[in-house]
């Protein structure tokens, strides 16, 4: 039977795609499509990851006609608008998906429902997302755009559905689902971001610092898609981005990621670059987070960005940056230069991945100020080896 499913896979002959005829789509329409249309996606999705991407096309093709002939025999229904919806987003087709979920908007909106009212919500933030993901494609700028200030640790996450790699906290109730949503690039900007994650490490909780909270969450989705999600993932959710960083002789977790030896017990750390490269780009965050001063500019929010998406994917997916990223990385080191302690009592240079230099310019502001300057340059010359082409990930 096995060796059935791989010869089907193998197959040569395979036939053009046919759209599927009035009496198949009217067969398959008396099923109840929404309750199929998960598994559709699902079975896209596997094929994608075998690389089989002409049969995920043609999968998801098939709903895809199947779903807007039942938005067309029931345009007023919310359901059917948001099944069509959803297998556009699957297509990477945002302008569709866009218009289905306003048409759902709009029907929730007239009947009051709330529900459904939220979930349209919640869809046109993801087209939204997607638009900006494909536009940064175009562009070389391979990231996720939108992430997340953890609610409880305070550090930058690019997953909501996923328990924190640094503390283990993941939402369990609607409410902290919309606070993680609030705590995003969806309602903040990068400088924005950044305070918060500074001032949850405080040990301050968002009310305390947003007052506005509470305001902003009723606009938001219930939750349920994001705590169905935890759910599911729960028993496959145990990456601890604390067992990478610490040492595996003692447990201490050096404050600079190019130490070679532990400095509590000497013990040779022995990292692969993949891992270095991780605990580096967390330790850059938390300069940001900390000492370097706030940029409005694109560039600077970029950089973070670009920052959360490495780290994140070297945590989940044991993968590097891609060379588009690392190309971008070096691009964005040098465009956000001059880079100004929050202070004022240092600046770090970079005129490429190879020259980059702190330089105190007043030490009066803090007894520790060159001592943050070294350690800043560091990570940053750290950096741009580890995300250089000529540098092994793996």
């Amino acid at each position: 039977m096995i060796g059935s499913i791989f010869q089907r896979f193998r197959r040569s002959d395979i036939q053009p795609y046919r759209a599927p005829s009035a009496e198949e789509v009217a067969a398959l329409l008396k099923l109840c499509i929404d309750e199929v249309t998960d598994v559709w996606i699902a079975q896209a999705e596997s094929l994608q990851q075998l690389r089989k991407y002409d049969y995920a096309r043609r999968k998801l093709e098939m709903a895809a006609t199947i779903a807007l002939k039942g938005s067309r025999e029931q345009p007023d229904s919310p359901g059917a608008w948001f099944t069509l919806g959803k297998i556009y987003l699957a297509l990477n087709q945002p302008d569709k998906a866009d218009l289905a979920f306003r048409k759902m908007s709009a029907l929730a909106t007239s009947r009051c429902d709330k529900r459904d009212v939220e979930l349209a919500q919640n869809g046109l933030a993801r087209s939204s997302r997607l638009r900006t993901t494909n536009e940064q494609s175009l562009a070389g700028k391979v990231a996720e755009a939108m992430f997340y200030t953890c609610q409880s640790c305070g550090h930058p996450i690019l997953f909501l559905g996923t328990h924190c790699p640094h503390c283990r906290f993941a939402p369990s109730t609607s409410e902290e689902v919309s606070i993680g949503i609030v705590l995003s690039t969806l309602y903040l900007d990068i400088p924005s971001l950044l305070n918060a994650s500074r001032e949850i490490q405080k040990g301050r909780k968002p009310n305390d610092f947003m007052p506005q909270l509470h305001e902003m969450i009723p606009r938001i989705d219930d939750g349920g898609a994001v705590l169905s999600k935890l759910e599911q993932s729960k028993a496959d959710d145990h990456l601890d981005f604390r067992l990478l960083e610490a040492c595996h002789q003692c447990g201490t977790a050096p404050r600079q990621s190019w130490l070679q030896k532990c400095p509590k017990c000497g013990e040779p750390l022995n990292r692969p670059d993949l891992v270095e490269l991780a605990i580096c780009i967390d330790r850059a965050i938390q300069h940001f987070v900390w000492n370097i001063r706030r940029d409005s500019s694109e560039s600077f929010s970029d950089f973070v960005t670009l920052l959360v998406n490495v780290k994140s994917k070297i945590i989940r997916d044991q993968t590097g940056p891609t060379e588009s990223q690392r190309k971008w990385a070096h691009k964005l080191l040098v465009e956000i230069s001059p880079i100004y302690t929050d202070n004022g009592g240092g600046v770090i240079e970079v005129k490429s991945e190879e020259e980059i230099h702190g330089k105190v310019l007043d030490p009066s502001v803090h007894s520790q100020i060159e001592l943050t300057i070294d350690h800043i340059e560091g990570e940053l010359r750290n950096f741009a080896r580890l995300i250089s082409n000529q540098v092994s990930l793996f």
